[in-house]
């Protein structure tokens, strides 16, 4: 299925913008959230960032996308990487054989040239 053409997954994902920021030392959870609602995103949270940093992810609506990011960065936030993405409404938790084989699949499909990006909702 496709999200481009209303496909029949649409309605379990929202389409969200994402910022990722490194966490300032300085910055608490609670000032973040304080500087979230200020700058218009829906929501904030802790993440462990790819290359293991300690990080902060901001959740906004898709409009709000680039006024949030510019407004984090006139806060010092310094961004690791922000986008617009489709976040699943409801999550499932595979077992290990089912784990293996979605993400056998989900390589595949990734190598395959008509493929942009994949998006899932497994925990």
């Amino acid at each position: 299925a496709t999200f481009s053409n209303g496909g029949a997954l649409r309605h379990e994902f929202d389409f969200k913008g994402v910022v990722d920021a490194i966490k300032p030392a300085n910055i608490s959870l609670e000032i973040a959230t304080d500087h979230a609602i200020e700058v218009g995103a829906e929501d904030v949270m802790q993440i462990s960032l790819s290359d293991n940093l300690p990080g902060l992810q901001f959740v906004c609506a898709a409009e709000q996308f680039h006024h949030v990011k510019t407004k984090l960065m006139q806060l010092h936030y310094q961004i690791h990487s922000a986008g617009q993405m489709y976040i699943a409404r409801n999550y499932v938790t595979l077992s290990d054989t089912d784990l293996q084989a979605v993400t056998k699949l989900c390589e595949k499909l990734e190598e395959h040239v008509d493929v942009m990006c994949l998006y899932d909702n497994i925990l």
